[in-house]
């Protein structure tokens, strides 16, 4: 998870503020944390200017409910009660949030925020796969190397399935975002972070080259665009489509390998991220890209596994967040890895770090597959290696792959 794009204030925030807490009809405009604006110059996160998530609260049909305000349903998640919804043309957000609201039948609406990851290659040329040995993976490989019932699920920019490190392996793909006319974009990775976080976590190759888990599969599910820009209402729809993904398959152990955040919660979000849980899918992410202890959504949420980044001397890195609510630390700075279009490449980010745990997870799964995603984070924390460099930054201490492993033998 990289750094959100942050841009000044709107004047159109001020009548949000206005409507924050507003009741209309049973109706609740959610609170998006701008409260904080002490100057003029508080950086707060965009959002999309034509969309807005909806949650309804009436037996009417939600669709004639917007045909009638003049817009319309782009995205139905009817298990999670949650909508897409497009706004009538010429109408600024805020406005369109009262205006909806007043319809009546609504119990809570948000704009579809924005969050713009900001990956940039490492300068650093350190060996790049020094992250193999800080895990100690080649002694977890005498155990296993993963399984193809285990499904690590990128959900970032997309997969490169022609790529070396992941062809033959990607099960299924899936893509919510649209383009300018509105047409669907697929899956495959158009940046490169994707197919990079995809191959730390389970790559196949030769054994300085790999992943942390080379014979596990993969998904590929792009919520981020071109520039690695996502929108709240992309990641709901990937999680979503995830769980139900998982439902036609209870055969296999799946594990989502996220990228995104933003700094206040959602209960938007909160809904799919439950929604996944619910259907056994072990959720990681990194803990953002900010240097800050503020927590991030989704990685702060309960049971997802959150991964702040260190770097080749076991230090915490100066871009990643951290605090108590940050489960454990895996390499994440000068890392080597696939990028799109069959090459190679030098990336940095918590996103890294958490693709490290994802592998370490399928490994495990890999071995015992009737483990839960609970046990699993628990497994991967009590076996991470104290570090006084983190005592009071995190819970645990540095992702260990050999000590996980042989705690599950043990048992």
């Amino acid at each position: 998870m990289e750094r959100p794009f942050k841009q000044t204030k709107f004047v159109t925030f001020d009548l949000l503020l206005v409507l924050v807490l507003l009741l209309v009809g049973g109706a609740v405009l959610i609170p998006w944390g701008f409260a904080d604006r002490e100057d003029d110059v508080e950086p707060v996160e965009i959002y999309h200017p034509r969309r807005i998530l909806v949650e309804f609260q009436t037996e009417r049909n939600p669709e004639d409910i917007i045909k009638a305000w003049g817009g319309r349903i782009e995205a139905a998640w009817e298990t999670i009660e949650l909508y897409l919804v497009r706004m009538p043309a010429g109408i600024a957000t805020s406005q369109a949030l009262e205006s909806l609201l007043a319809m009546g039948g609504i119990r809570q609406v948000e704009p579809d925020f924005l969050s713009i990851s900001a990956p940039v290659p490492s300068p650093a040329r350190t060996g790049g796969r020094w992250g193999l040995d800080k895990t100690s993976a080649a002694q977890a490989w005498e155990i296993t190397m993963g399984h193809p019932d285990v499904v690590i699920a990128v959900m970032d920019t997309g997969l490169d399935t022609q790529h070396s490190k992941v062809i033959n392996r990607v099960l299924d793909g899936f893509s919510p975002l649209l383009d300018e006319d509105e047409v669907p974009i697929p899956y495959h990775d158009d940046h490169g972070r994707g197919t990079h976080i995809a191959a730390i976590a389970a790559g196949g190759g030769l054994e300085r080259m790999r992943g942390i888990a080379p014979e596990t599969s993969f998904i590929g599910i792009k919520t981020h665009d071109s520039q690695a820009r996502h929108y709240r209402a992309d990641l709901i729809g990937g999680l979503v489509w995830l769980g139900h993904w998982a439902d036609e398959n209870p055969d296999k152990r799946i594990i989502a390998l996220m990228d995104g955040g933003w700094r206040f919660e959602s209960p938007f979000l909160e809904k799919a991220v439950k929604f996944a849980q619910e259907r056994g899918i072990l959720l990681v992410t990194g803990s953002g890209d900010m240097g800050s202890e503020e927590k991030f959504f989704p990685a702060a949420f309960p049971g997802v596994l959150t991964v702040a980044a260190i770097d080749p001397q076991g230090r915490l890195t100066d871009f990643s967040n951290f605090g108590q609510w940050v489960d454990l630390a895996a390499p994440g700075k000068d890392v080597f890895s696939a990028v799109t279009g069959g090459g190679y490449g030098y990336w940095d980010g918590t996103a890294v770090a958490a693709a490290y745990a994802a592998g370490v997870a399928a490994l495990l799964w890999s071995e015992k597959m009737d483990l839960s995603p609970q046990e699993i984070k628990e497994i991967l924390k009590e076996t991470s290696n104290v570090d006084p460099e983190l005592e009071g930054k995190i819970i645990g201490g540095i992702l260990n792959a050999a000590k996980a492993m042989e705690k599950l033998k043990g048992e």
